[in-house]
């Protein structure tokens, strides 16, 4: 993905052994100042931590690199919730983001693990 305007005011941060800055990228559809994210790269899917610095609510649409099912997995009961209105375009996803004031969220795109599912999440 390219660097544009948009995702310029986000604090990047790579975990050790991301695959370089073509797949680590997030792009938003407007600007975030406040908004901290963790890019990992897994073998069969791809990780976000997205983090809410500020003490406002904020709603983007985040164009994120990877192949597959987004979801989001709660980190506070571990349940995997399939984000039903993510769309896939080529090798990136486009993902709702709703964070609440301090509020951090997990996105993964990939291949849903086995088991069971709560409903999805819009």
């Amino acid at each position: 993905m390219s660097a544009s305007p948009r995702s310029s005011s986000l604090r990047q941060h790579h975990a050790a052994g991301d695959r370089g800055a073509a797949q680590t990228g997030c792009e938003l559809d407007a600007e975030f100042p406040r908004l901290t994210y963790l890019h990992r790269s897994w073998r069969d899917a791809e990780m976000y931590f997205f983090f809410n610095e500020s003490n406002k609510e904020e709603s983007r649409i985040a164009t994120v690199a990877g192949r597959g099912q987004a979801q989001a997995w709660d980190l506070a009961t571990g349940e995997i919730h399939p984000i039903s209105s993510a769309t896939a375009e080529g090798d990136s996803v486009r993902v709702p983001l709703v964070l609440e004031p301090y509020e951090a969220k997990l996105i993964v795109v990939g291949p849903l693990p086995p088991g069971p599912r709560p409903q999805s999440r819009r």
